[in-house]
């Protein structure tokens, strides 16, 4: 762990005894459980991944392949990790990147569409040169 916050709140955490699932929710359905477990792992590296997820056996009257996009990469949400936010905080610069990236993304595809209008004039006009030149 790189962040020096985040150690300090894993020192300060008590090590309690581990309660199972199957304890907590006796009427839930074994695939329940194991969805569950795969979920709260707390190495993100066993974690189940959203993909993995929506594949689990317990999930399987919502798989659907064809309406779930996925990304190459994953999210990377950059904040200082030495710096606390209040959850407000958080929320308010959290919502304040989506705005300047949806922004970024509505001027990058303007100026892809004013490309491709301008490329799509200058063939027209590249025709209408070959057609006069030819009578």
């Amino acid at each position: 762990i790189k962040s020096k916050f985040a150690k300090s709140m894993l020192s300060s955490i008590e090590i309690k005894k581990k309660v199972l699932l199957e304890d907590m929710y006796p009427d839930a359905p074994e695939e329940a459980i194991d969805l569950l477990e795969g979920l709260l792992q707390f190495n993100p590296k066993r974690r189940l991944s959203a993909e993995e997820t929506l594949k689990h056996p317990y999930l399987k009257q919502f798989h659907n392949p064809k309406d779930e996009p996925t990304l190459p990469n994953p999210i990377k949400i950059s904040f200082d990790d030495n710096k606390r936010f209040t959850i407000d905080e958080y929320r308010k610069s959290l919502y304040k990147r989506i705005i300047e990236k949806r922004k970024e993304m509505r001027r990058r595809k303007k100026e892809l569409k004013k490309a491709r209008l301008a490329a799509e004039a200058s063939e027209r006009e590249a025709l209408n040169r070959g057609r006069r030149g030819r009578k």
